[in-house]
């Protein structure tokens, strides 16, 4: 596992490679201000989208469908359904966005590599 990103003002960016292709995807975004405080993001909603290279929408993740929130925590899980639909060697990327009380933030953005998988 890398060492935890810093998020400052501008989003984390995060490249996640050799993402299997029909395997689930699994991680955590763990916020906290400079000086290590958890930040608690009680009362916030998030979403995440994941994007071909064209632009296009290949899948959308929100609270309770792939995204939970637990203290300062943001788990993804991304589904092997929805990886297995991804093309190797395609672009794609993602961005993951925090809103409360009608602010919207982006707090992690970056690319998905995938990797064929070989197992049927």
């Amino acid at each position: 596992m890398a060492d935890p990103v810093v998020i400052a003002y501008t989003p984390g960016i995060v490249h996640l490679t050799r993402i299997v292709q029909g395997d689930t995807l699994m991680f955590s975004c763990f916020l906290a201000y400079e000086d290590d405080e958890p930040y608690d993001l009680d009362g916030y909603d998030a979403r995440m989208q994941i994007r071909r290279a064209d632009n296009s929408l290949l899948h959308t993740l929100s609270l309770g469908d792939g995204l939970e929130i637990d203290a300062n925590r943001l788990g993804v899980t991304v589904s092997a359904a929805i990886t297995a639909i991804m093309g190797e060697n395609n672009d794609y990327f993602f961005d993951i966005q925090l809103e409360k009380d009608g602010v919207i933030r982006t707090i992690v953005s970056g690319s998905l590599d995938v990797t064929r998988q070989l197992t049927i």
